[in-house]
């Protein structure tokens, strides 16, 4: 059990890092590139900003500050939706296998049913989640672990898992498309 709720946790953290990378260096080098430098080079808002005291080191600083503390990060929502996404899609998986195993009936039931199983779903993913990885915030014990990593691994488990998620959607996509004529 303890290596299932590690393998959840790695997963957790690499969709963590990322999102992170995304926001961080690409979306967050962006808005420095097109909004705050702009800003910061017409000299009317340069002697505004000054007389308030504001620079541009602090300007940067105010930008990419909720990336510094993980556990009030806003960014862990976006990750929670992600993990969120792994789970449907293995759901979906499963849903397919046993479509091909009892045929149009299950079907049937399920879009007979349909709010009943999405709240159902969405029920056992928030206490999957909740046992796996939210329960007293044990995701931070494991983030620490895993920081202590050699990068190459990190690098590795992110791109795999971000691969995982490409084909979870190719998958269904193409399951989808073949069997809904």
């Amino acid at each position: 059990m303890k290596k299932f709720v590690e393998f959840w946790n790695r997963i957790y953290y690499s969709l963590y890092s990322f999102h992170y990378f995304v926001v961080h260096f690409i979306i967050g080098k962006m808005a420095e590139a097109l909004i705050i430098r702009p800003i910061f080079s017409i000299p009317l808002a340069k002697r505004r900003l000054k007389r308030f005291g504001i620079k541009y080191d602090d300007m940067i600083k105010t930008n990419n500050f909720f990336l510094e503390n993980r556990k009030d990060s806003r960014l862990m929502g976006i990750v929670n939706v992600s993990i969120t996404y792994v789970l449907s899609g293995i759901e979906f998986y499963v849903f397919v296998v046993l479509w091909l195993i009892f045929g149009d009936h299950l079907l049937s039931i399920i879009f007979d049913n349909l709010k009943l199983f999405c709240i159902i779903s969405g029920g056992l993913f928030i206490l999957f989640c909740q046992f796996t990885i939210w329960k007293n915030n044990q995701y931070l014990k494991y983030f620490r672990k895993f920081d202590k990593e050699s990068l190459k691994k990190r690098i590795v488990w992110c791109i795999g898992t971000q691969l995982f998620c490409v084909a979870l959607a190719v998958g269904c996509y193409f399951i989808c498309k073949m069997n809904c004529r």
